[in-house]
């Protein structure tokens, strides 16, 4: 199949007019044909999205869906210019988490990289909407059951540092090839460096169920403003307001990361829902619990790659949304830019 003269960002985010040669969904070939000086950017051919933590959309719980529920989302996905995701679960009981993996074994999606595990092992007083009554201490066997259901797709876990056994199982999970992230914590940076010397790579929902910036003190947010790993965000200037999203952009630079953080009432009509087993309110793009703590998001993606661009630009809020996540998760070879031997929508 073939893209015939059309606009399109590069493999080093030029604008190009050419051709794109592709079969099933894999780039073949690109042919470059000018580099226009004047372009519409809403005509721009973007490379596929990356959500590495959404909970669900479209109507789809994943903590209670089935593999054609994910076929069907992936479907809707694909039409918001995701290529790819990983359904990501809330603090419950392991069983729930073994069905999610079951069903995302079943349904054999390649556009569903793994599983983001967000919880148990979390710390309470960071828990955010999350039930208490699941939190727990660090446990491989949790891993170990996953994997064994998942041994083809990628497993992320996002974990609090002071929860104990967290340096242990962050250097257990991360030398069998997968993957940890820090968040819902109030970890101080001894804590955060333990885990980063076990292979942590990465910080989840940076300012959002963690504790909070102060001048005389290092903590988890300032190790994720000011070191080398990844920071994911979610742009949608409710978790976190326009001047800070500037911040963490000029911190972070390619190591940003943005994600939906997205649940099952993304793309749905406002009103009332259940969320980790808590009444929420869907109103004016926000989630939110009757006493007013965020449950989440009702943001699409590409809503966020809008927002960012106002502020740090379309390309770099671009990469943000695909190269970054690829290469966190390695697999920047495969998806994350337009050329040779990548995923294409």
């Amino acid at each position: 199949m073939k893209r015939e003269d059309i606009l399109y960002y590069d493999k080093n985010y030029e604008v190009v007019l050419g051709d794109i040669y592709f079969e099933n969904n894999i780039v073949t070939k690109t042919v470059e044909k000018d580099k226009p000086k004047e372009y519409n950017k809403s005509d721009i051919l973007l490379p596929p999205f990356a959500d590495i933590h959404i909970h669900g959309g479209y109507g789809v719980d994943f903590m209670n869906c089935n593999e054609k529920d994910l076929i069907y989302f992936t479907e809707q996905a694909k039409k918001d210019g995701i290529g790819a995701f990983m359904p990501t679960t809330v603090a419950c009981e392991y069983e729930a988490i073994y069905r999610l993996s079951e069903s995302i074994a079943r349904a054999n999606i390649p556009e569903i990289w793994g599983i983001h595990i967000e919880g148990p092992f979390i710390n309470k007083k960071h828990k955010g909407v999350m039930d208490e009554k699941y939190i727990r201490e660090c446990d491989v066997s949790l891993y170990d059951n996953v994997k064994s259901i998942l041994p083809d797709k990628t497993v992320r876990f996002t974990i609090a540092p002071e929860t104990e056994g967290a340096a242990e199982f962050c250097e257990y999970v991360c030398k069998k090839g997968d993957f940890v992230s820090l968040g819902h914590s109030g970890a101080t940076k001894k804590e955060c460096e333990a885990l980063k010397k076990g292979g942590a790579s990465s910080y989840t929902h940076v300012f959002n169920a963690m504790s909070t910036l102060f001048h005389r003190s290092e903590n988890i947010l300032s190790c994720a403003l000011t070191d080398e790993l990844y920071c994911e965000i979610i742009a949608d200037k409710i978790h976190i307001c326009s001047d800070v999203l500037d911040i963490v952009g000029r911190c972070k630079k390619d190591k940003l990361i943005l994600v939906s953080d997205a649940i099952f009432a993304m793309a749905c009509k406002e009103g009332r829902y259940k969320f980790c087993g808590r009444e929420i309110n869907v109103k004016a793009g926000k989630a939110y619990t009757d006493e007013n703590v965020i449950a989440g998001s009702v943001l699409k993606l590409k809503e966020a790659v809008k927002n960012m661009s106002d502020i740090i630009g379309e390309k770099s809020a671009v990469k943000a949304a695909s190269e970054n996540p690829a290469r966190l998760l390695h697999k920047f070879d495969v998806f994350g830019s337009i050329e040779e031997g990548k995923y294409i929508l």
